[in-house]
């Protein structure tokens, strides 16, 4: 790794990072930021460049764009795939059309005069950086989740929506449900709302989406202020680029706390992919057959090709549990080599008349039993929930990394 300090360390400025090899340029970058910035200085042809953006985590990249268009534009991509909520700005020639849509399409957000004064340069630069600090930058993230199921009979979006509802209704959180699972469309019509803004139109103002925005254009669930944002259409899914998934969850992650997002069953793997380095937490949902343990067990493997730890960050939640059917929830998660489960009793009959009412609240969701089980998912996942308020051998189990 290769990073040259060109303003004094140990303050609590933002970073900015200078991807160049014009010492002259990133002086004057530097004094261009001064009071403003951190700035540090990396060679573009570093081959650690990808490890320090992830080290550093700048608030501003800025990439000197004296160079071949392929150059610039596979920094700016590498920039906005290590580092989706940073801005990025290339410094060049504002007349080379060319370079200028490359590196708008690569995920730069501006392209300011490379010849230009320290006064011009500041300004352009001051205003790049506090939109990212004002839209929350890379260390102001908050905690991203995601349900997944391995068969897409399994009930992954009735326990997505049923999550989402208890973490608003307890308060003191904003969440937000993400939908992106083949029965997306169907969330805001579970809870009683219209939606005409998705995942789509999000990506399409991801260079700008800030609390007001998204206030003013996501759907909202009036009697929990649960904030949901479908995919909706459903075939739309195929043709989501990672790079503008991962930029996308990343502003929303500066927004909501926490983003909880459902893949549902038979997740696509570039979806994974995508938001493995993202989600802290995944749960697998699967039912008490042979079927969903099958699909359960290939969701995992693909969880592991995308780089997910899934002994240490799945929790497996065994939906339509009842105790006089086999397999038990405890033999599956045995099975599936995991090592924490919670089992959510049979609440089919009460959420299909939820979801069909629109009117998906814990109340109508059925039996105590059920919103106890909801808690300690929630704990596990989010750090959510009275676990404490939980039966005592129930309690007992959780301490050993099992549920009830």
């Amino acid at each position: 790794m290769t990073v040259m300090m060109m303003t004094s360390p140990g303050n609590n400025l933002p970073v900015a990072l200078a991807l160049t090899e014009d010492r002259a340029l990133g002086d004057r970058l530097s004094v261009a930021l001064a009071g403003l910035a951190e700035v540090q200085r990396v060679r573009p042809g570093d081959p650690a460049l990808v490890e320090t953006l992830h080290a550093v985590r700048p608030d501003l990249v800025m990439v000197d764009g004296d160079a071949e268009d392929e150059v610039v534009t596979e920094l700016v991509a590498a920039s906005r795939r290590a580092q989706p909520t940073a801005a990025i700005v290339v410094l060049g020639d504002e007349t080379e059309s060319g370079l200028l849509l490359a590196a708008m399409r690569a995920g730069a957000q501006d392209v300011l005069p490379r010849s230009a004064a320290e006064p011009t340069l500041r300004r352009g630069l001051r205003d790049r950086l506090q939109r990212t600090l004002r839209s929350g930058g890379p260390e102001r993230r908050a905690e991203c989740m995601a349900l997944i199921g391995g068969h897409t009979g399994d009930p992954v979006h009735e326990i997505a929506l049923a999550l989402a509802v208890r973490v608003a209704e307890e308060g003191g959180r904003k969440p937000l449900l993400v939908e992106l699972s083949s029965r997306a469309a169907d969330a805001p019509l579970s809870l009683g709302a219209e939606c005409a803004y998705g995942v789509v139109e999000a990506m399409t103002d991801v260079d700008r989406l800030d609390a007001a925005l998204l206030e003013g254009a996501v759907t909202r669930h009036a009697a929990t202020g649960l904030a949901v944002l479908p995919l909706l259409d459903p075939r739309d899914a195929a043709r989501l680029d990672a790079g503008d998934l991962r930029s996308l969850v990343a502003a929303l992650a500066a927004v909501y706390d926490p983003v909880i997002i459902n893949l549902g069953g038979e997740p696509v793997p570039l979806m994974l992919t995508a938001l493995a380095p993202q989600v802290r937490s995944w749960c697998l949902v699967a039912t008490q057959t042979i079927t969903s343990s099958r699909g359960a067990a290939r969701s995992l493997r693909l969880l592991g090709d995308a780089g997910v730890v899934v002994k240490e960050r799945v929790v497996l939640a065994v939906a339509e549990h009842d105790s006089r059917v086999m397999l038990t929830p405890i033999a599956i998660c045995g099975a599936l080599g995991l090592a924490s489960v919670v089992s959510l009793p049979d609440n089919r009959v009460a959420f299909r008349n939820a979801l069909n009412r629109g009117r998906l609240l814990i109340r109508a969701l059925g039996p105590r039993s059920f919103t106890d089980s909801l808690d300690l998912l929630s704990s596990r996942l989010l750090g959510t929930g009275d676990a404490a308020a939980a039966p005592g051998w129930r309690r007992a189990l959780s301490r050993i990394g099992i549920g009830p």
